[in-house]
Order: structure tokens, then sequence, then C-alpha cells
């Protein structure tokens, strides 16, 4: 009987291809990140929960911010937006109209600013930097206008899991430079690096490891860098200014020779606005590229004509709010604001390491940017899982009844006790080695509070 049940469904299944004669590109087929896999369980698991009278599920998934934006930027965006209103006709339509795709003169020469007061020891013109949407936009920009079938892009494991789609959309490969437990940044690259790789994605701070290079590991990268001169290096830096000590400066800062194949990505998602929604993305760049034609073009340019012929070019609220938010921190505005968030982001990650530590997990290293914690769960591979914690039949609903690896233990968590954490194998680590989790800090005290409750109940269920 089982075997005719197989056979019929399989024929159904034959029927519904052959009745689809259309196929998506290979693109549509990438595989959703794991930060995504897991967010997208929530919405499932909080009914369940809700079914048997819990408390909903308490996110450490997601780089959220839990801080609402500056409301300073959103009363002058009301300001601008009343000036519009006053405006004759033909120039409200101009206000509204489209934008060249690097975006307006007025977001340009907001985004050099910023650039330039970022990065003290190098410039940027206006036409050398450019507005994205959010900085994955400006990482597709990037790597679109040198990845293609072949090219190999390195980046230092663990990193933030959404390069490995973008570079297998481009048709290139990844090489993860792991870094090993006590290994120093440099090593990792010494360890990984050749003359065959073309791009390297240097991720500072950290996503997920939540920390900063300090000034001597980042004399020790620049000296690696060196010694591949053809080398393009796009700077992933959108947690640039939620450094807590605000004191360990960039690699532009150390070694600004490396300048010349350099493109450098922020944000004003996090640290400067606290808005992800917004989607407002920047890249600066001085560099110059040979096209396929043999001419010479600036890359920001090449990156720009990407982006035009993607989505082609940036709402021009976003373009606003994102001139805004940098007028009001360069001004000194937004300090305010800004040392809240870090001083609370700074708080929650102190909070949530020492917890997670008098539970008996171990952390990666110290949370000193970003708001993320990293733990290490290698200590609970191998655990029996019980039958029941909050749901009977536990086991069957993470796919084993024992812990595995930590796509297990994230899983665990979740349905368990209704903890959402994100397990470092969507970080580019081998799944073989991957035995830790990414907790967000960007939520409120009394969340980290109930979440290591829970995690501590879940963990003591363990066996």
């Amino acid at each position: 009987m089982k075997n005719k049940i197989l056979f019929i469904l399989a024929t159904i299944f034959a029927l519904q291809i052959e009745a689809a004669p259309y196929f998506s590109a290979q693109r549509t087929e990438q595989p959703i990140p794991m930060i995504r896999q897991i967010l997208r369980k929530v919405p499932t698991i909080n009914k369940v929960r809700q079914e048997f009278g819990l408390e909903p599920v308490i996110s450490l998934g997601i780089g959220q911010p839990h801080i609402p934006m500056n409301n300073r930027v959103i009363e002058n965006l009301i300001s601008t937006l009343e000036d519009y209103l006053k405006l004759p006709p033909e120039e409200q339509a101009a206000f509204t109209g489209y934008t060249l795709s690097a975006g307006t003169e007025k977001t340009r020469n907001s985004i050099r600013d910023l650039f330039n007061a970022s990065y003290p020891k190098v410039s940027f013109e206006a036409e050398e930097v450019m507005v994205a949407n959010g900085a994955a936009g400006a990482m597709s920009n990037a790597l679109h206008s040198f990845v293609e079938q072949g090219t190999k892009v390195a980046a230092i494991a663990p990193y933030f899991g959404a390069y490995q789609n973008q570079i297998d959309v481009c048709q290139g490969s990844l090489i993860p430079c792991v870094r090993k437990p006590g290994d120093s940044p440099a090593q990792a690259l010494k360890n990984n690096l050749d003359e065959t790789i073309k791009v390297f994605i240097w991720n500072d701070p950290n996503n997920p490891l939540g920390n900063k290079a300090t000034r001597e590991e980042l004399e020790d990268v620049a000296t690696v860098l060196r010694k591949y001169p053809n080398l393009i290096i796009i700077h992933d830096e959108v947690y640039r200014d939620l450094i807590h000590a605000r004191k360990e400066p960039a690699l532009l800062d150390i070694a600004p020779d490396l300048l010349d194949r350099s493109i450098v990505i922020r944000s004003i998602s996090k640290d400067i606005a606290g808005a992800p929604g917004l989607r407002a993305g920047m890249a600066a760049t001085k560099m110059v590229a040979k096209t396929p034609s043999g001419m010479e073009k600036p890359v920001i340019e090449l990156m720009a004509n990407y982006q035009l012929q993607d989505i082609a070019s940036i709402s021009i609220i976003t373009q606003e709010l994102l001139c805004l938010a940098i007028h009001d921190y360069l001004s000194g505005y937004s300090d305010e604001w800004s040392n809240h968030a870090i001083e609370e982001y700074t708080n929650n990650a102190k909070k949530l390491s020492e917890g997670l530590e008098k539970i008996g997990l171990k952390i990666y290293s110290k949370a000193n940017s970003a708001f993320y914690v990293c733990v290490d769960c290698s200590n609970l591979i191998g655990k029996k899982i019980p039958d029941r914690v909050d749901f009977p039949g536990l086991h069957t609903r993470i796919g084993s009844d024992t812990i595995r690896d930590d796509i297990d233990i994230a899983y665990y968590l979740l349905w368990s006790v209704g903890v959402a954490t994100v397990p470092l194998q969507g970080f580019g680590l081998d799944p073989n080695e991957a035995t830790g989790l990414r907790l967000s800090c960007a939520v409120t005290e009394k969340q980290i509070d109930e979440a290591l409750k829970r995690i501590e109940l879940a963990l003591e269920k363990l066996f």
C-alpha cells in the first residue's frame, strides 16, 4: 500500500511538471540566508505558543535596532515636505522626478562630506561617491562591477551570510579565510590568500562577531594586503560608528596607501539614523578600471551604471532623509541619540555575555562594537533533546532526538523556549565545525533578562 501511495504521488508530481513548461532562472533558487530561515519560522511558532498559552518568541536573531530613529531627522523631513508644498507646480514635479542613478548633487555632496569626515587621512570628491539601496545594494553594485563566472572573492569567516548569495548570483566563488581559535585576522589571510583571488571583503566592525579590529590587527592586515597589489578591497563598514569605546581606527586610517584599490561601503541604517528600512546605503571609491571594451572608467561610474540597469535609482525621499541624517550627524545634533544607542548596546552586550557565561556557554570574543554576541555551544553537541519542554513531541519538531550541530541548537531554543538566534553555519563556517550562535543585543534589557531565563531552562532540560 505504501509503495502504491508513493507511486501515485510521484505520478501527480510528474503531471504537474508537464503542466508547467516554464523554467525560472537559476538565480531564483539561491538558498535563503540562515537569518531569514529562522525568522520565517517565528510566526508559525508564535501561533503554536499562543495555543499553549505561552509568551511570544523573543527575537535575538536579526540586527534590527530597537531604539527608534532620531526623531529630529523625521521632523526635518516633515519641514522639507512642507516647504515642498509651497513650491510652484513645475518645481514640485522636478523635486519628485527621476534622479541620476548615483544620486542627486545634494545627496552626493552629503555622502562626500560624511566619508571625508569619517576617514580624515583620505579624501573623496562628490563624483567618487554614490547612494544605493542600502549597504546590500552598494555591495551588489561593487560585486557586479568586478565579479563574473569563476572570479574568486575572499572574506574572513565568520562573515555576513549575504555575501555568499551575492557572489553566487555573479557566478563567482567565495573563498572563506577561516579564522581559527587564536588566529588574528592577518593570520587567516596569510593562510588563504593567493594571486588567483581578485576581490577581498573586509568587514569591520564584524558581523556576526560584534567586535572591532584593534590598531595592531589593522596594521597586520594591511601588511598582508600590500603583498597582493592587484587585490581589490571592499571595506564593509556599516557598523563604523557603533564602536563602544569609539577609539579604534578604520583600515584606511592605518593604511591610506590602499585607497587606490578600495571601495568603501556605509549606510545610515545602524549607526547614523538607526533605521534599516530606509534602505539608504552609500559607496565611495577613487578606483579606475578598464572595461571589456578597453576603455578606462571610474569604478563609481561602473557601479552607478549597474544600479541603473538593475533598479534605476533610489527614492528621492530616501535621499532627502539621508542628507538630513548626515547633516545632523556631522553637525553634532544627533550626538545625544547616538550616545544613547551606543550606551544601550554596550550595556546589552555586557549583560548578555555575562548571562550566557553564567549558564555555561563560552563567548567567542568580547563584543566591543555593533550589537551582536557570538557564543560557543560545542558543549551541547551530542546531548539528548527531551520529548517535551513546552511542547509535547519536541524532538520530532527538531528532526532529531540528539543535538547534532548549531542548527539543531538554534531550532531547539526556538521551539522549546521561544528564543530566536542564528547558527554560525549561516556565516560561512564549515557545518562540521560550526557549533555556535549569534545573538543580537538590539532588544530591551527586560527582553535580555527573559531570554536568558528561557535559555537556561532549555539547557537544563538537555541530558
